[in-house]
């Protein structure tokens, strides 16, 4: 039993990690891989960090997963030479192969600004020329099927 569990895991892992990143463009998704960066107008987005855990730590207290904590660094890069980017936390978010929506977890989120991991806020800004990083956190299901990390937005001719 505690096998079929561990390969449940493993084949999530597999399967975030494959189809990492989707966003849409026109009739299709793109999906790129950890590392990878979708370009949207200026600024690029990937993930440099990921791991899975059943439980979070902060300080003395621990938060444990309904399902697994899915655990990401989600870095934003402006590359244009005069307008901020301003994004939020919520601009990525995990599908899984049913078209369920889920969402970072705020209660997360704030806890890590707190523990100063995070940046101030739930809204950033980006300056030209620089880079921000947050760390995003997901409550999956321990069954999830195909899930993939998209990031919301329009995208533009010459995009990607």
């Amino acid at each position: 039993m505690k096998n079929i569990h561990k390969s449940r895991i493993i084949a999530s892992i597999a399967l975030f990690i494959g189809s990492f990143f989707a966003i849409s463009c026109g009739k299709g998704d793109r999906t790129i891989g950890l590392g990878q960066r979708i370009h949207h107008d200026d600024f690029e987005y990937s993930v440099t960090g990921f791991r899975v855990s059943k439980t979070l730590r902060e300080g003395a207290k621990t938060g444990t997963a309904a399902g697994n904590f899915y655990i990401l660094t989600f870095r934003v890069e402006n590359h244009a030479r005069r307008v901020n980017h301003r994004w939020a936390d919520s601009i990525a978010y995990v599908t899984d192969r049913e078209g369920r929506i889920y969402e970072s977890l705020p209660w997360v989120q704030e806890a890590l600004r707190r523990a100063g991991r995070n940046s101030e806020g739930a809204v950033h800004v980006t300056l030209p020329g620089q880079s921000d990083s947050v760390v995003l956190v997901f409550d999956l299901p321990e069954d999830i099927v195909e899930p993939a990390l998209r990031v919301r937005g329009e995208t533009l001719m010459g995009d990607f």
